[in-house]
């Protein structure tokens, strides 16, 4: 460690070696005989939030009061410069051992806008952006309880990584707490976090089962809701997407839809969705079943058209996803051909193979939740493969070993099909109903 000069060249030298970035700024300021020096990165920190640490030594440079900006001291060199790094101003005063760091963050950010894959008709229109301060401002305008617990750990020997930990204390669960922090701290604290993927994986490293061992959400009134349900939700800086803990299988089909919709609307809902999710698994293999082949290759190669049209719409979803909104039109033309009657004229598949693979693909995206409409997609897929080699008993071995997936999943004190595994009746009829608790 490197403990602050009284010889201010020398610490300005140190910060200069130590920092060789364009955006590292050296202002100096003289006030009432005294030469102060600031030095700031002007990617994160404004002429703007400095302003008014200039007028606070302007004002009263002994008391090093700046106006409305948070101050604190550094021993040494070291921690003013990591403090510099998140958007603080290091302020040294000429011959002297003072060195002040001064909040003056001013990390660029997106307003608020409602989530694209989560909208809503009645919900509300905010949504998560990639500015932890600004999420957490979210969660306390709508939950004010004096319980609510935030809690900061840092990632990453790099990127220094903020992440806060948000449950109420009065309900959550403290098993569920207590495995959760158990996992949080057998994550490597040196790990550069990037995005909230990335901790999840750590956290559940099941990378063998693809459903999804946590929820995430880009709604604030979605993560609140889920707070004062006792469950912990976890914010990533830089990432707009909150992850929810621990989850259930159903609990990743509902949707905000489901509470802001009067109750027979919302079970109605919850039942169209179910069935959805249903048909996109099963419907495929269930067909292949009822049908009736002579020999092996002729099943062999309906089940190969089968999965040849899935993968063609899954191509077409993913360059609609990852291609400029000017090539969509173009896109839209291709999928004409490839999908739709002249194909179906020229011998690649049927009328009816198309139709039911399309109901099977509409319905693996009746969720909110992405994680979970791929982990179906992959299930559909196995369980094809299971029909092919060993028709009805193939297709009975494949449900079963997906029921046992998700009995293995580990999501841990809560079981991952609560409230059917083990039977809950009133936990059961309040998630169908989509009554909060």
């Amino acid at each position: 460690m490197t403990s602050v000069s009284i010889h201010t060249n020398e610490n300005i030298e140190w910060f200069q070696q130590h920092c060789q970035c364009y955006d590292l700024t050296i202002r100096s300021v003289i006030t009432q005989n005294e030469t102060y020096y600031l030095l700031f990165l002007g990617g994160i920190t404004t002429s703007g939030s400095v302003q008014p640490v200039i007028q606070g030594l302007a004002e009263d440079p002994q008391s090093m009061i700046f106006l409305n900006a948070s101050v604190s001291s550094a021993e040494t060199l070291e921690q003013a410069y990591q403090k510099m790094l998140q958007g603080q101003t290091v302020v040294f005063k000429l011959n002297s051992i003072l060195c002040a760091v001064v909040d003056t963050r001013a990390i660029p950010g997106r307003s608020t806008s409602e989530p694209s894959v989560e909208k809503s008709i009645r919900g509300a229109r905010d949504g998560f952006v990639e500015t932890l301060m600004l999420n957490l401002g979210l969660i306390r305008k709508r939950i004010k309880a004096p319980d609510l617990r935030i809690l900061n750990v840092c990632f990453g020997t790099q990127t220094q990584t903020d992440i806060a930990i948000f449950y109420i204390d009065s309900v959550v669960k403290r098993d569920v707490l207590d495995d959760f922090l158990y996992r949080l701290e057998r994550v490597p604290k040196a790990l550069n976090l990037q995005s909230e993927r990335e901790l999840v994986s750590h956290l559940y490293p099941q990378w063998y089962n693809p459903y999804p061992h946590v929820r995430f959400t880009e709604r604030p009134d979605l993560v609140c809701i889920h707070l004062l349900q006792g469950q912990i939700a976890v914010i990533v800086d830089h990432c707009p997407t909150a992850v929810l803990v621990p989850i259930t299988l159903f609990e990743c089909t509902s949707q905000i839809e489901e509470i802001t919709q009067p109750r027979l609307v919302s079970m109605m809902l919850r039942t169209l969705r179910t069935l959805g999710l249903l048909f996109s698994v099963f419907l495929l293999p269930v067909w292949i079943c009822t049908l009736k082949f002579s020999t092996f290759s002729e099943l062999a190669f309906f089940v190969a058209q089968i999965l040849a049209v899935d993968c063609i719409i899954e191509w077409v979803r993913l360059s609609l996803i990852h291609s400029p909104s000017i090539l969509s039109s173009m896109l839209g033309m291709i999928s004409v051909f490839i999908l739709g009657e002249t194909a179906v004229n020229f011998g690649a598949y049927t009328q009816e193979m198309l139709i039911l693979v399309a109901i099977s693909n509409v319905g693996n995206f009746v969720t909110s939740s992405y994680e979970l409409s791929m982990a179906n997609k992959l299930t559909r897929f196995f369980l094809v493969l299971c029909t092919l080699f060993y028709q009805r008993i193939g297709l009975t071995i494949g449900i079963v070993v997906t029921v046992l997936i998700l009995l293995c999943t580990d999501n841990g004190p809560i079981s991952y099909l609560y409230p059917l595994i083990p039977f809950d009746r009133k936990e059961f009829f309040r998630l169908l109903s989509g009554k909060k608790k």
